[in-house]
């Protein structure tokens, strides 16, 4: 069958007009959730250090951290976490991430609409850097003080059954990791890398806690040494673990 090229041209102006839409309407949506970086705070040298780490999946930020601190902190979570070093926690829309086909209506109509979220939770050995290979880990110095926060900010991010337990909703992406139920709904203002960036200033780091891409976020990390700390204060601390709902 030939398609008339009239009817091709209107066909594609159609989709050109719909794209630019879609552009100018996430365009305001950026612009209508950014907020002016927080102001560069001196870091200095640790005195009491833990290692976190930041890792680059391209539009999401993962966020590793020590695995038998959280299964001390999170008893649930005791025997997926044995004989496990590390646990890299992400943060984000329940629909899209856990889809096995994921297309573009999916982040669209997550980015428009709240909708549920969900943790992906996978642990491992060895360090980081080996497990990730072909990515971008940053690591990140903070204060004892400061990882205390940062670990309480993920776990209350588990939403709780009505017997207290995290609620798993099935087997994660890659390697040992499941799904869990998270707090929060996420949204253009609230998305994966608004969580992690709400978990860094937990810890101390100077970041906004209004932060919603990837690029902004390791943007900031990137600029910090990862030799020194920055001390932790109260009004760093976000209001929730889903970041800012």
């Amino acid at each position: 069958m030939t398609i008339p090229a009239g009817s091709a041209r209107r066909f594609d102006i159609r989709v050109l007009y719909r794209r630019c839409v879609i552009l100018l309407v996430l365009l305001g949506l950026a612009a209508g959730c950014a907020t002016a970086p927080l102001p560069s705070a001196p870091q200095a040298p640790c005195r009491d250090p833990r290692t976190v780490y930041a890792v680059n999946h391209g539009k999401h930020v993962g966020l590793v951290i020590d695995a038998a601190g959280l299964a001390a902190a999170l008893p649930a979570l005791s025997d997926p976490l044995r004989e496990k070093e590390y646990v890299e926690i992400g943060w984000g829309d329940l629909r899209y991430y856990q889809a096995e086909e994921k297309n573009i209506v999916m982040p669209l109509s997550a980015l428009f609409l709240p909708t549920a979220a969900v943790l992906h939770v996978s642990a491992f050995r060895g360090p980081p850097e080996q497990y990730f290979p072909d990515l971008e880990v940053i690591a990140l110095r903070v204060e004892q003080a400061g990882y205390a926060g940062l670990l309480r900010h993920v776990v209350d991010s588990f939403s709780r059954s009505g017997e207290g337990e995290p609620i798993l909703t099935g087997p994660g992406l890659y390697g040992r990791s499941w799904f869990y139920r998270a707090e929060g709904a996420f949204h253009a203002c609230n998305t994966c890398n608004t969580w992690m960036a709400n978990a860094l200033a937990r810890a101390g780091y100077p970041v906004s806690p209004r932060t919603i891409t990837s690029s902004g976020l390791l943007k900031q990390l990137r600029a910090n040494s990862p030799e020194l700390c920055f001390q932790v204060t109260e009004d760093k601390a976000p209001p929730t673990p889903g970041g800012g709902n």
